[in-house]
């Protein structure tokens, strides 16, 4: 799906990414209240997240994201997400289980959601 735009609903909507491991496409339209859930990237509180500049197409942002495991998994974005320009408006990613199993692992998938802080 690469140079295809994502973009979920306006204030509360949700994009479900059931391999975060490949090249989806640009996200545009990330906003307060949305959340991107990664179905196969496993949750931990120490998720985190590494906003950085992008030279991908069109793309403004790219973030990777670590559970302090050997997983990684990139999400590309249109728009400044940098952690600067977050900070700057005052917003922050939430990272939360998303209560759907992967596979017999016993883990579960990630929801990032944009709030504001």
């Amino acid at each position: 799906m690469t140079a295809t735009s994502l973009s979920p609903a306006a204030g509360g909507g949700s994009l479900i990414l059931d391999d975060s491991a490949k090249d989806y496409a640009n996200i545009s339209g990330f906003g307060v209240g949305d959340t991107i859930d990664l179905r196969d990237f496993a949750f931990s509180a120490s998720t985190t997240i590494d906003a950085a500049k992008s030279g991908f197409g069109s793309l403004d942002a790219g973030l990777i994201l670590t559970n302090g495991a050997a997983d990684s998994a990139p999400v590309y974005f249109e728009g400044d997400y940098t952690s600067a320009t977050l900070a700057a408006e005052h917003l922050k990613p939430s990272f939360a289980s998303d209560g759907h199993a992967i596979g017999s692992t016993g883990k579960f998938g990630t929801a990032i959601t944009l709030v504001s802080t």
